[in-house]
């Protein structure tokens, strides 16, 4: 579990005390957001622009926030890096 203590700047890690309920430690870590998305792609780490990978994900009906966790298959033919589904 985590929360953000700036936005975009300062991620809390929230550690669950053992027999204390509601109780954390936590930790801080300083992070820097990049206007990119990681993939993994034929066993390798691809990265491509958020805009891009949204794109890919329109045409194949794929938002694993709204419940859309597969790829729709018979979507229309793309190329490209982000051409194929994450894995």
């Amino acid at each position: 579990m985590a929360r953000w203590k700036k936005s975009g700047r300062t991620l809390e890690i929230l550690l669950p005390q053992f027999g204390k309920p509601g109780a954390f430690d936590s930790c801080e870590m300083q992070v820097d957001m990049k206007d990119s998305v990681y993939f993994k792609h034929n066993g390798m780490l691809d990265e491509e622009p958020a805009a891009k990978f949204k794109e890919w994900m329109a045409r194949h009906q794929y938002d694993p926030e709204k419940g859309k966790n597969l790829p729709v298959e018979d979507a229309p033919a793309a190329t490209g890096p982000g051409a194929n589904p994450p894995q």
